[in-house]
């Protein structure tokens, strides 16, 4: 089975500043503000803000999350009070920590207590994203994750499932999406793609050049019919990755988490 990898000559400012700009309530526009979390057991230092956002996400794949299926990772989290990211908010999160490290510390990381994060802290998020900088779990270096995405085909239109919530049927615990929608216009091949994203977090733009340039694009493989979402980055590349096979398990392959701010 096939686990996905990539990134070209792109530098996200356009779409970070997109982000950035968006509107807010007054009340959220402190960075330095500290939301209460649903799940209070948090190490408030082992999270970041993710802009415009009351969710934190970890720095890195949490411990103990490696080995499990998409499905069984979704269980997990959420018997912890925690969830999987859907692909927007990741890509988010994604394209902060490389508009941060870039700024060279004009506009620092933030933990979800507030604090900045130091310049070497946020070099080594960003490195763990990009390449095979850190191994997590084991030998296996890089960022590689599960993403809250799972993607249908329903009489010839593409649909894409979100937000999945534990639920029991029959006493039996199941995954339920809350949100379906149809695939909006995004990359129909696998390709280096620039850092351009639709509303739902998927690459739009292919790239010129098809190498990769670390941290200026990433590879992305299109969504089919029954696959999930994950993130990976290793030697070779970045990816986004739709067409990952939610029965695979991998002693490197773990999750980073988020947790819900507001009561």
């Amino acid at each position: 089975m096939k686990i996905p990898t990539s990134i070209d000559g792109y530098d996200g400012k356009e779409e970070y500043e997109r982000i950035m700009n968006q509107k807010e309530p007054e009340e959220n526009k402190n960075q330095t503000s500290v939301p209460e979390f649903k799940n209070s057991k948090i190490t408030k230092s082992d999270y970041l803000k993710i802009p415009n956002s009351e969710k934190v996400i970890s720095k890195f794949e949490i411990p103990g999350y490696n080995n499990l299926t998409w499905e069984e990772a979704h269980f997990k989290l959420q018997e912890n009070g925690l969830y999987m990211p859907v692909v927007p908010l990741f890509m988010t999160h994604f394209m902060n920590v490389l508009n941060s490290y870039n700024s060279k510390g004009r506009n620092p990381l933030f933990d979800a207590s507030g604090n900045p994060i130091s310049k070497k802290e946020t070099e080594d998020i960003y490195l763990h994203l990009i390449e095979d900088h850190i191994a997590v779990y084991g030998k296996k270096a890089g960022a590689w994750t599960w993403l809250d995405a799972s993607f249908k085909e329903e009489n010839g239109v593409m649909k894409m499932l979100s937000e999945h919530r534990t639920i029991v049927k029959n006493g039996n615990k199941i995954l339920e999406s809350q949100k379906i929608e149809n695939l909006e216009s995004c990359l129909t091949e696998d390709c280096f793609s620039d850092l351009k994203f639709n509303s739902q977090g998927l690459l739009t733009t292919k790239s010129s050049s098809q190498n990769y340039v670390q941290g200026k694009n990433i590879y992305f493989w299109y969504p089919r019919d029954m696959g999930v979402a994950g993130f990976c980055a290793d030697s070779d590349r970045a990816s986004l990755d739709c067409n990952w096979d939610p029965s695979v398990q991998g002693s490197g392959l773990g999750v980073f988490a988020v947790a819900q701010g507001g009561l």
